[in-house]
This record gives structure tokens, C-alpha cells and sequence, in this order.
């Protein structure tokens, strides 16, 4: 009894993986969801309907860093955790994480090159569209795989809903778009973390 009394009045805490480039991985997509969430609540004029999330990072936007500097410290993070998945994985799939780590890239260089400047929108539908890319690839490698395979046609599903949602309605901005993509994206990131690291799994 006291010992089951123990267990209720000190539960166990839940804690971190060991492998700091899982946790770099966790908490990416975080981070650039808790700056843009930051620039939003500090913008009352922002509109997803009418808006695109980089005019939160134009420069003639007051306190625009924090839309930027969270992208970049994302992007970072991410590109670190690309360069662990390299290391971790074989064939095709060492081949998307390399893209990955180019998209990561580009995810910083949105921040870095904000909205107005010439590199924005190159380096913007360079991250999308690597990301898509990536995820097609680990798709193809899982629907190969018995026990991934369920893996896999979600990764598909997301990369399809994706395009859908960014080709099919007509938007007055981007930022529902964008939004949906950066989610889809962030989805597969833990998607991959499952697959590849057994400290995640057990």
C-alpha cells in the first residue's frame, strides 16, 4: 500500500531522449511554430485569409525578428538533425535526408532574406518544394517495408493534401497554405523520428 501510495504522489517524470539530435528534431518544429504563433499574437493585424505568414518578417514591420529569428533558429536545428539522419540511414532514404538538410537550409534563409528581398520567394518555394520531395521518397522506401508501409501512404496522404490545399481554392493570401504545408511537413518530421530512432520506440 505505501509503495502503490508512493507511485501516486510522485509519479514518474517523462523525460527527454538521451540523443541530443532527436531532441533537436523534437523541438524544431516548436520552436518555429512558437515564434510565428509570437509574431502573430504581436501582430493584431495579421490575417490568415488575407495575409502571408513572411509579412510578418517584411522589414518594414515592427518587431519583424521575431517572425525571422525563429525560422532561422529552426532551420538550424533541423539542418543539424538532417545531418544525424545522414549518418543514421542507407540508399534512398540517405539520399532524401541529404535534400532534407537542403530544405532545412532554405527554412533558414527565409528568415535571412525576408519578404521584399530578391532571394525570398526562390529560396520559400525551394523549401516547400524539397520538402515534398523528401517525403515522396521515405513514402516509396516505407510502402516497401511490411511493417512501415502504413508509414508510407500517410506520408503520401499528407504530401497530396498539401498540394491540394495550396493549388485547389483560390486564396486572398497564402498564409492558410503555408500554415497547412509547414504542419504537413512537421508531421513527417516526427513520422521519421519514430522510424529511425529506437530511444523513441523503445
Amino acid at each position: 500500500m505505501i509503495n502503490y501510495l508512493s507511485v501516486l504522489y510522485h509519479p514518474p517524470l517523462m523525460k527527454l531522449p538521451n540523443d541530443p539530435a532527436v531532441c533537436l528534431g523534437i523541438f524544431a518544429p516548436i520552436v518555429a511554430f512558437s515564434f510565428i504563433a509570437a509574431a502573430i499574437f504581436t501582430h493584431p493585424w495579421f490575417s490568415f485569409q488575407h495575409n502571408a505568414l513572411s509579412d510578418l518578417g517584411n522589414p518594414d514591420v515592427e518587431m519583424n525578428w521575431i517572425f525571422s529569428s525563429g525560422l532561422v533558429i529552426a532551420g538550424i536545428m533541423g539542418f543539424l538533425f538532417a545531418l544525424d539522419l545522414i549518418g543514421r540511414l542507407n540508399g534512398a532514404e540517405r539520399i532524401g535526408a541529404v535534400i532534407f538538410a537542403g530544405a532545412m537550409i532554405f527554412l533558414a534563409m527565409i528568415g535571412v532574406f525576408p519578404e521584399g528581398s530578391a532571394l525570398h520567394f526562390p529560396v520559400s518555394v525551394s523549401f516547400y518544394l524539397l520538402s515534398a520531395i523528401v517525403m515522396i521518397i521515405f513514402a516509396l522506401v516505407w510502402m516497401t517495408i511490411d511493417e512501415q508501409r502504413i508509414y508510407g501512404i500517410i506520408a503520401i496522404t499528407l504530401v497530396a493534401l498539401g498540394f491540394a490545399i495550396a493549388l485547389i481554392p483560390k486564396w486572398d493570401g497564402i498564409a492558410i497554405p503555408e500554415t497547412a504545408g509547414a504542419v504537413i511537413i512537421f508531421i513527417w518530421v516526427y513520422m521519421v523520428i519514430w522510424q529511425t530512432y529506437p530511444s523513441i520506440t523503445g
